[in-house]
């Protein structure tokens, strides 16, 4: 049996009316690398992330759509210029040979939009009907308390429609940065105490799926340019850095019923819910169980790479972003991904194959990782790290 994701009434959890005439028009930002991989357009990611969207409540409201083709080699062309007459929409499409990174390629989408407004999503993501609507509304409550917010961000559900677990508010969307790490955990249920928080509240950091100011972006310099890496994992690290300093304030609305389900195209990792497996979100018509067993199927896209290369990256992409905050920060990032590769913890996100490697390979990634964070840092800053590194290097047993 086939069901569909039925929405939750706005009116339950809107206290300003969704249909305000007052809701403001914004723009979506995709950037896509190989996720339309199949002739038939239907069964491809970007067209089920563009057709979710499409069949959201105040759709209409998304005045621009823009997709950046980051080195795609595969049918993006012709499934955008497929879902534009399929739709009667006007996507503005910018194809690259090259293939640059999303922040990269972010830096160039936002700059060329017309709405101060603008959503981000993967071009991976499946959104519940009322994403739309739900984030416009709850950016128009907020705005008017607090004229200087710059993102809301959004639930991003791993391949699931539900929340994993619970979380404390207090490690939802924080940076540490003395303890070198981060919490994002926008995939859980947040409570204060015993009590559930449904309502936006403040936050230090974002990922992949948010409503956005372009001013804001703009004003605090941007997405950096880290085409440096093949997988620019700290992109929300350096902005958000950059949007505190900048005094721009930042939220979380932990609403289920605004999320976005992300399938993780290519990835095996997460699992689909048994309970969930014949769901189907609205403008669709596949199961997320036929997209689960398509995702297991598919190549490597998007800004998905090699366990040893993910490593390599992970390490060097936030060891340089902690070097330019605190070189100290910075050591204690570097001595604790060392630990967790010598012993066989993959709390920081290490694809557990890795742990299958002789300890001499992991090592032997770590230092990459290091000495392609140190080199990446000193091209930008100029600054030579190289007692830093011999201190980390006496530091490691």
């Amino acid at each position: 049996m086939k069901n569909r994701l039925h929405p939750k009434s706005l009116k339950e959890y809107d206290k300003n009316k969704i249909f305000n005439i007052n809701i403001p028009n914004a723009s979506f930002l995709f950037v896509t690398h190989n996720r339309c991989p199949n002739s038939d357009f239907t069964q491809n990611p970007l067209t089920w992330a563009f057709e979710t969207l499409l069949a959201n409540h105040l759709s209409s409201k998304i005045t621009e759509w823009l997709v950046i083709s980051d080195g795609s080699s595969d049918f993006t062309k012709e499934n955008i210029d497929w879902l534009a007459k399929r739709n009667i929409i006007n996507i503005k499409a910018i194809y690259h040979s090259t293939k640059k990174g999303c922040s990269y390629r972010r830096r160039e989408g936002i700059g060329l939009l017309n709405n101060d407004l603008f959503f981000m999503g993967d071009d991976d993501c499946l959104f519940r009907k009322d994403f739309i609507g739900g984030s416009l509304s709850t950016w128009l409550n907020l705005a008017n308390c607090d004229n200087r917010i710059s993102v809301l961000a959004l639930p991003v559900l791993e391949m699931r429609t539900s929340f994993k677990g619970r979380i404390d508010r207090s490690k939802v969307g924080k940076i540490e940065y003395e303890q070198a790490w981060f919490y994002h955990n926008f995939d859980k249920k947040v409570y204060d105490g015993k009590i559930i928080i449904s309502d936006p509240f403040p936050i230090q950091t974002f990922t992949g799926v948010s409503l956005n100011s372009k001013k804001a972006f703009l004003s605090a310099g941007n997405f950096l340019d880290l085409s440096y890496w093949s997988n620019d994992y700290s992109e929300h690290l350096e902005i958000s850095r950059s949007l505190a300093l900048s005094g721009y304030s930042m939220y979380y609305l932990p609403n289920i019923f605004i999320s976005a389900t992300h399938i993780q195209w290519g990835s095996n990792r997460k699992v689909l819910p048994e309970n969930e497996k014949q769901l189907m979100f609205e403008g669709v018509e596949i199961t997320l169980n036929q997209i689960e067993k398509a995702s297991w199927q598919s190549s490597l896209s998007g800004c998905r790479v090699p366990s040893k290369d993910f490593v390599i990256n992970r390490v060097g992409n936030f060891l340089s972003f902690y070097l330019k905050v605190n070189p100290k920060y910075a050591h204690t990032y570097a001595v604790r991904e060392f630990e967790c590769i010598i012993n066989n913890k993959s709390t920081l996100g290490i694809p557990s194959e890795i742990f299958c490697l002789p300890i001499e390979q992991r090592i032997y990634l770590w230092k990459e990782g290091i000495r392609r964070g140190l080199e990446n840092t000193e091209q930008i800053t100029g600054v030579s790290y190289h007692d830093w590194y011999i201190n980390l290097m006496n530091t490691i047993p």
